[in-house]
């Protein structure tokens, strides 16, 4: 959880704004209602489903039951793309990698959280296939947004 302040949304996109990511779609930080919407001090909270560690690296994972179809390819990444801006998807996986590094940096401050961070995955099991990455989104936010998004997050 972390608490929240009447202008924290504005502060979290100006810093979707300034550090652009190829997996999160500038027409979702235009069109979402983060720099608009008018919050009252309150708590963001939000539950990882998973977190696990493979070749010396953490990555979070969250299972999206979202249907989007019948047929494997209602899943494809544009399919998920729209889903991720649709449910504000992309938000909530920054904010876990914010509460990841924070809980690594208490519990391992000697280490760089950068350094074991390996990524996110958003898994919409229903059109997940054995080949292929339909119903696989993953993503792994650039150090300097995420320092910058737990700066503003902070204050």
């Amino acid at each position: 959880a972390y608490p929240s302040s009447p202008d924290m949304l504005r502060k979290i996109a100006n810093i979707f704004k300034k550090y652009p990511s190829n997996r999160i779609p500038s027409s979702w930080i235009a069109h979402s209602s983060l720099g608009k919407a008018n919050v009252r001090a309150s708590m963001l909270r939000g539950f990882i489903d998973l977190v696990f560690e493979s070749d010396g690296k953490l990555y979070i994972l969250d299972w999206k039951t979202n249907h989007l179809g019948n047929q494997a390819a209602a899943y494809s990444q544009s399919a998920m793309t729209q889903a991720m801006s649709q449910h504000n998807y992309y938000l909530q996986y920054c904010l876990y990698c914010i509460a990841l590094k924070r809980h690594l940096q208490t519990r391992w401050p000697e280490t760089p959280f950068y350094e074991r961070f390996g990524g996110v995955f958003y898994l919409f099991i229903r059109g997940v296939e054995d080949s292929g990455d339909n119903g696989v989104f993953f993503d792994r936010p650039n150090e300097a947004f995420l320092d910058a998004l737990d700066e503003a997050i902070m204050q």
